[in-house]
């Protein structure tokens, strides 16, 4: 192949002239700058927009209708009453609290403890509420020391009308509180120590 410019002889395969360098074939340059022969469609060096076409990557701006949290108006909303009802699963449900329900029926206000170390180390505590509980070996006692020198039913203590009331049951070992032997009944306060038979409850008021 003979160079245009110099004119020199070179072979049919060459792309540049031996002698001056100049490109023996005509060319193009692509987008990307890459320089390929003028006879081709395309530059073989990028790739094929037809292979790209297969690849592409779609976005899609939509969502299907099954992809979103629906409230709908027409379905029962969620409430204690209802609740037992059935629902249709595929749809989230609002959930409107109502005002708070009232203290169950017979419940009664927590006002204290009898706290003691002498059944565990670790401590034991009894609950106080207003009303009456009785203190005694039994099972039927709210506070119940299975101890000996404990009677079956030993003592009462009452909290009514903000006042804690404590009156020995007629005990064999007695009632006392902070030592002394509780002959009538007497009013507690805090801080104070029950004693039936060799147990020690310090009565905490809140």
């Amino acid at each position: 192949m003979k160079c245009q410019v110099c004119k020199h002889d070179n072979n049919s395969s060459a792309a540049y002239c031996k002698n001056c360098g100049s490109p023996l074939k005509s060319h193009k340059t692509c987008k990307s700058g890459h320089n390929y022969d003028a006879s081709l469609n395309e530059c073989p060096y990028c790739p094929s927009p037809n292979t790209m076409g297969s690849q592409e990557t779609l976005i899609d701006s939509g969502h299907s209708a099954s992809d979103k949290t629906m409230i709908s108006p027409s379905k029962p909303r969620l409430n204690p009453q209802n609740m037992g009802q059935s629902h249709n699963s595929d749809k989230t449900m609002i959930f409107t609290p109502g005002p708070s329900s009232a203290p169950a029926p017979g419940k009664r206000k927590l006002v204290g403890w009898l706290v003691t170390f002498d059944l565990d180390p670790a401590g034991n505590d009894f609950r106080l509420t207003v009303g009456k509980h009785k203190i005694g070996r039994g099972s039927n006692n709210e506070v119940m020391i299975n101890q000996q020198g404990v009677s079956e039913s030993h003592a009462t203590l009452l909290y009514r009308a903000g006042r804690f009331l404590l009156k020995d049951e007629l005990s064999v070992n007695g009632t006392f509180v902070n030592g002394e032997m509780a002959e009538d009944t007497i009013e507690l306060f805090n801080g104070d120590i029950i004693t039936v038979g060799a147990i020690d409850l310090k009565l905490i008021i809140i």
